[in-house]
């Protein structure tokens, strides 16, 4: 779980906001859009919150996502007022934890990064796959279970997840197959001009203890 992080979105700059999802009405709307399981998923956009229980400690965040089938996807934490606390790019390879407001980020394995958003190891394709009622291998001990799909099909809702020393639910809000996505979606080369961190030093940001 990341520490502090509502309280530190609260002062997240208007400036770090994920400028293609915001531009991308269908990954906010108004109303719940949903659609059957395509034959052939290629991105999947949408809007969802997730509680944590770890080590006797809770959190609960709200974020965006869009994800392309095996490729690669992004995904905004959001504050209190919509406005993305730090962003999340995932690719096959590699995947990069960003705060903006600070000019910096964290750079790891994808399962390595998605755990500490979801406290549980996954792949890009293990999301992939849960968001489209797939169970995922995962690691040992770890379990998903569905509580509640989407009207009219088996697209899940609100999943509960266990593993070691961690377990949540994620509810899904609103969610959208096959969008059109742009390439400036996933574009990083604002890289350069933050700085590579350690997952120590991210969480003293976090903390404001730097």
């Amino acid at each position: 779980m990341f520490p502090s992080l509502r309280a530190r979105a609260k002062r997240a700059p208007v400036s770090g906001l994920f400028v293609a999802l915001v531009l991308a009405a269908s990954c906010r709307p108004s109303r719940l859009q949903i659609i059957p399981v395509p034959p052939e998923v290629r991105t999947i956009e949408g809007y969802g919150t997730v509680k944590i229980v770890r080590g006797g400690e809770s959190g609960r965040s709200r974020f965006s996502f869009i994800l392309e089938a095996g490729r690669r996807g992004k995904a905004e934490i959001l504050d209190a007022f919509n406005r993305p606390a730090a962003e999340i790019f995932l690719a096959p390879g590699e995947a990069y934890f960003v705060l903006r407001g600070e000019n910096a980020y964290w750079k790891a394995a994808p399962e390595d990064v998605i755990e500490k958003f979801l406290g549980v190891r996954l792949g890009l394709d293990d999301v992939t796959g849960l968001l489209c009622g797939r169970k995922p291998a995962g690691p040992a001990g770890l379990d998903f279970r569905v509580r509640e799909a989407f009207p009219g099909g088996s697209v899940p809702r609100r999943i509960e997840f266990s593993g070691p020393g961690s377990e949540g639910t994620i509810t899904i809000l609103t969610l959208s197959f096959n969008t059109r996505v742009t390439e400036s979606v996933f574009a990083l080369d604002f890289l350069s001009t933050h700085t590579s961190r350690t997952w120590a030093e991210m969480e003293r940001i976090l903390r404001r203890e730097d």
